[in-house]
């Protein structure tokens, strides 16, 4: 589990502990070197789902109240700080998603079958509104839309070269499309990594260590034309070879 702030859907998006930074940037500094953590999916079993009392177990809500499961605590909490989780319900692994808040209580959305197979991301920001936002694994970040905007493209020279869990290489680019609670100031990134969590070695950003705080890499905003290709290359605001 991670242990976070991380990104989240626009409307009572996901919350997540926020762990200090080894060091303070200046705001000067925030202009240039990015503060980073990663978000992810976590899938649960059925044991993960029960494995404690009752007292310690909480309703998983769609937005009418509808019970999808109840389930441990720390299952709820998860699916709450990353934003998308797979659970076990009824013995098939269904795929819930962070859908704002009613009646002060967190609520989640079925996506097993969505457009946006890894998740939703945040649907607006200060200038536009999507009708579908799509996290991209390894290629999209949670930013804070007071600053940035979605669909706006940030560089990290460190990543470029880096080889993916598919085995292709990462170009060094990334898209804003998504928010979170802990996700504030200028240069706060969190990095979105699908099912690879931060538990897993095979997670190509722990080796950067992009996932801890530690490192402050630099980065740039990219705009213009190389910023409509780069858009266009990920099909942004959905998913590569989506329509």
């Amino acid at each position: 589990m991670s242990t976070f702030g991380c990104g989240g859907s626009q409307s009572g998006g996901r919350k997540g502990q926020v762990t200090k930074p080894t060091r303070i940037l200046t705001e000067e500094e925030k202009q240039k070197l990015a503060t980073t953590t990663i978000y992810y999916i976590e899938t649960f079993t059925a044991k993960d789902m029960t494995n404690c009392s009752d007292s310690e177990k909480t309703n998983l809500l769609d937005r009418s109240s509808r019970v999808f499961i109840r389930a441990c605590k720390k299952v709820f909490d998860s699916c709450l700080m990353e934003g998308t989780c797979l659970v076990t319900i009824q013995n098939k692994l269904r795929m819930l998603n962070v859908d704002g808040v009613v009646n002060n209580i967190h609520r989640f959305r079925d996506i097993t079958n969505n457009e946006c197979k890894y998740g939703r991301g945040a649907s607006a920001d200060q200038i536009t509104s999507y009708k579908s936002m799509c996290v991209d694994p390894f290629y999209s970040v949670a930013a804070d839309l007071d600053i940035y905007n979605l669909g706006d493209v940030i560089y990290l020279p460190v990543v470029r070269g880096t080889v993916l869990p598919d085995g292709t290489t990462h170009d060094g680019y990334f898209i804003v499309r998504d928010n979170g609670g802990g996700i504030k100031g200028y240069g706060r990134f969190d990095f979105f990594t699908g099912f690879f969590t931060n538990q897993n070695s095979q997670n190509s950003f722990l080796k950067l260590k992009l996932n801890g705080l530690q490192t402050f890499p630099e980065y740039s905003v990219i705009d213009g034309e190389q910023a409509d290709q780069i858009r266009k290359q990920r099909n942004f605001p959905l998913l590569p070879n989506s329509k």
